[in-house]
């Protein structure tokens, strides 16, 4: 129980830091306007292209993995006062009661049924090879690789080694019901179509997703979609260039994800399209 809890920890702080980096280089000086749960959500995608640039020419084992996250430490450290404004800043209340949630649903770890016939076999790949070209050939299902399964293999650290990778699911749970939490308690608007999308969403995330370590693929790919629909919808709320802005980016960066997450979502970018129709006609 001690080790899951410590191993959650550890791997979230490491989401976040990563999150905070990549948030800056992408929005800038407008990075202060997302929220660290935000910034969590960035971070997964962060590491996804990390992950994708080290592969071609490194195995993702306990080694490397390591070094990326050292590395990536030793970037945060020199913004420690922005750094530290925005942790002191937390909800301790809603950062708890999601760990806890996530803790206790982590706990009884059953993983997915495709788990050990296609999920596993590309993750020992990723963690023993490089990027090795024509593995369709050996297994068709290869050919349909998932984003997700680099972002698992980067958590094939030392001392929790390759059962990190099955708790990816539950960090981007964590961050995902932090971040619906923190919008709900905190929302000054509580008769918008957001709020109220978001206040349903919450409910059928918890529902259909109490087993989260069962549903594989689905959960982030579901979620990112998801993520990116409740920002199409701030999009039509906010009066303010940045926050504008900020929502269609997020639209763009959640929906494609999705899609390189899991095919099915691949109507997403239906979104962005109508998101970038309308941003062009209210600027006329």
């Amino acid at each position: 129980m001690i080790e899951i809890l410590l191993s959650l920890l550890v791997l979230i702080s490491f989401v976040f830091i990563s999150g905070n980096i990549s948030s800056v280089l992408i929005f800038q000086s407008n990075s202060k306007y997302l929220d660290i749960y935000e910034q969590g959500f960035f971070g997964i995608i962060f590491l996804v292209f990390l992950s994708f640039v080290f592969h071609i020419f490194f195995p993702l084992n306990i080694i490397v993995n390591a070094i990326i996250f050292i590395f990536i430490i030793f970037i945060f450290i020199p913004k420690n006062k922005d750094n530290f404004n925005l942790i002191k800043n937390l909800d301790l209340k809603i950062i708890s009661v999601s760990l806890l949630v996530v803790f206790l649903m982590t706990l009884k770890y059953k993983p997915n049924e495709d788990y050990g016939y296609y999920h596993l076999p590309y993750i020992i790949n990723l963690t023993s090879e490089k990027i090795i070209f024509g593995l369709a050939n050996l297994q068709p299902q290869f050919a349909w690789n998932s984003s997700w399964l680099n972002f698992s293999s980067l958590f094939n650290l030392p001392f929790i080694e390759l059962k990190g990778t099955q708790l990816s699911n539950s960090v981007l749970y964590f961050f995902t019901i932090a971040f619906f939490l923190s919008r709900l308690h905190h929302s000054k608007s509580k008769n918008s179509f957001s709020y109220l999308f978001l206040l349903l969403l919450t409910t059928y995330v918890i529902i259909k997703f109490s087993r989260i370590t069962e549903h594989g693929f689905d959960f982030p790919a579901n979620i990112f979609l998801l993520l990116a629909f409740y920002y199409f919808l701030k999009i039509f709320e906010e009066d303010k260039k940045f926050l504008i802005k900020k929502n269609f980016l997020l639209i763009l960066f959640f929906s494609l994800f999705s899609i390189l997450t899991k095919l099915s979502t691949f109507a997403s970018p239906i979104l962005v399209l109508f998101s970038f129709i309308y941003l062009i006609k209210k600027k006329n």
